[in-house]
């Protein structure tokens, strides 16, 4: 009786998702975060039609870093400061699939798995509110220029650890090119925990590796503007 309950209450899910006439959906798409950082995103999962709208659960790989810029008069080169981030994302389309134009709500979260440039430069001035930006840089500080610790016989930076968590927010406008296939324009929120650690070191003395120890407990909270273009498409398995 007791495995027979187990059966019954295991196949009403599975024969209702059926009937929801679940498609495997992917999407691609490029996104501008404050004119700092730009990401590259693939997302795969499905998407669960309702008699209106639905709903598409997304696994997403995305690829990050800063953009092409100027800092302390050097140029930094694009993708100085990158990442790698593993995630995923829940989208709502209010209208069905087959109408030309939806508004679409997206919540997402990532975390980063790798990054190249961990234990690299962050953009560092005693007048900045942080002691940094979030932007990568070629060289160390002066202490001549002020800082944590002013002095002008030394240097120091902040640099990056890693980033934890991302989470973010986004109002879209998705367009029907064909059947199955659709031009995303989406603008959101986000917010960055990222880890950021500290050195200094006299100008005599040979640079320090950096210990990757953060300089807070509570991770650094960034928020951030998001741009995102993207195409998206939902397979058809038969009708």
């Amino acid at each position: 009786m007791r495995k027979m309950l187990f059966f019954l209450l295991g196949f009403i899910p599975l024969t209702s998702f059926t009937q929801l006439k679940i498609k495997p959906v992917i999407q691609l798409f490029q996104s501008l975060h404050s004119k700092i950082i730009t990401e590259s995103t693939v997302g795969v999962g499905f998407n669960i039609p309702f008699n209106t709208g639905g709903v598409s659960l997304l696994f997403q790989y995305q690829y990050g870093g800063n953009w092409k810029s100027s800092v302390k008069h050097q140029i930094v080169d694009m993708y100085t400061l990158d990442y790698h981030l593993l995630g995923g994302e829940i989208k709502y389309r209010l209208f069905d699939q087959s109408s030309f134009y939806s508004p679409t709500l997206s919540i997402a979260l990532s975390t980063e798995i790798h990054s190249n440039y961990k234990g690299g430069y962050l953009d560092s001035h005693g007048i900045l509110e942080r002691g940094y930006s979030f932007r990568p840089t070629n060289v160390a500080q002066d202490g001549e220029l002020g800082g944590p610790t002013v002095g002008n016989n030394k240097w120091y930076s902040y640099y990056y650890i890693s980033t934890p968590l991302i989470s973010s927010f986004s109002i879209g406008n998705e367009f029907r090119v064909i059947e199955g296939l659709y031009v995303n324009l989406d603008i959101g929120i986000s917010f960055r925990s990222i880890k950021v650690g500290y050195k200094e070191w006299h100008k005599s003395d040979p640079e320090p590796e950096p210990n990757y120890i953060p300089i807070s407990t509570e991770n650094d909270r960034i928020m951030m503007f998001d741009l995102e273009l993207g195409l998206r498409y939902v397979f058809s398995l038969g009708k």
